[in-house]
């Protein structure tokens, strides 16, 4: 069952993790970085002389793309304040712009737009690639990461509740339909071991993702969860969960 995403509640999961995230996102982290390799073939500072990153939580992408390539101008997003707020004290280049990126207003003139593991959080992503575009310059770089339909399996297959993740090959057609070149689209399957489903649950709490997380799981439901995980996805010494990153690199189409 894919369910409508509540904002207000992936706010406050995300303002209640924003403090334990970076000892605990450890696969978020691996897909920060492995989104970096992929750039940096395809990419110039030059691309990141006016930037926009949404979805900014931490910092893990933010950091890295002040370090690595230096813009002049860095537009910051997300819907948590605070994790806004905190980098911009980092980096005075940056200019704060928190709230729902789908409904914020874009600067105009942006030479590119990044982002990490947020687009799987939007209602309407076809809407925002249009919006994405018509704030880029010509040739304008649109880079992210988000996740597919094996993310998360394990939870989904013992819920019956997830996110609506768009697959690569969606992803890559609603970028093209919408005046995209795509010069870099791929998945991954990233698959973690804990030691218990408790653990899983205490990793999803710790960096924000449990806005999905069924009530049943967290109190009276505990317990068949628990069996049902051990028995389902035994893995190592401990149970699995599986990460589904997705990676696109494009550009906007000169007219």
């Amino acid at each position: 069952m894919n369910i409508c995403v509540d904002k207000q509640r992936v706010k406050e999961s995300f303002s209640i993790g924003a403090r334990t995230y970076d000892r605990n996102a450890e696969a978020q982290l691996k897909i920060v970085r492995n989104f970096l390799g992929l750039l940096k073939s395809r990419v110039s500072p030059d691309d990141f002389r006016c930037t926009m990153e949404f979805g900014c939580g931490t910092g893990f992408l933010t950091k890295r793309i002040i370090s690595e390539y230096s813009p002049q101008s860095f537009y910051l997003n997300d819907l948590v304040e605070f994790c806004v707020n905190e980098l911009e004290k980092l980096y005075p280049v940056i200019t704060p712009m928190s709230g729902d990126a789908e409904c914020l207003d874009l600067p105009n003139g942006l030479s590119s737009a990044v982002s990490a593991s947020t687009v799987q959080w939007f209602d309407d992503f076809q809407g925002f690639t249009e919006k994405i575009h018509k704030a880029l310059v010509p040739n304008g770089l649109f880079a992210f990461t988000s996740f597919g339909p094996g993310n998360f399996t394990e939870i989904r297959s013992l819920s019956g509740k997830g996110l609506n993740y768009l697959s690569e090959d969606r992803v890559c057609k609603i970028l093209e339909e919408k005046g995209f070149e795509v010069l870099h689209s791929s998945a991954e399957t990233l698959m973690y071991e804990f030691e218990s489903p408790v653990a899983v649950l205490r990793h999803m709490k710790y960096t924000g993702v449990n806005a999905t997380a069924s009530k049943r799981s967290g109190s009276t439901g505990i317990g068949p969860f628990r069996q049902n995980y051990i028995k389902q996805y035994p893995y190592g010494q401990g149970v699995a969960l599986t990460f589904n990153p997705l990676y696109f690199i494009a550009r906007k189409r000169e007219k």
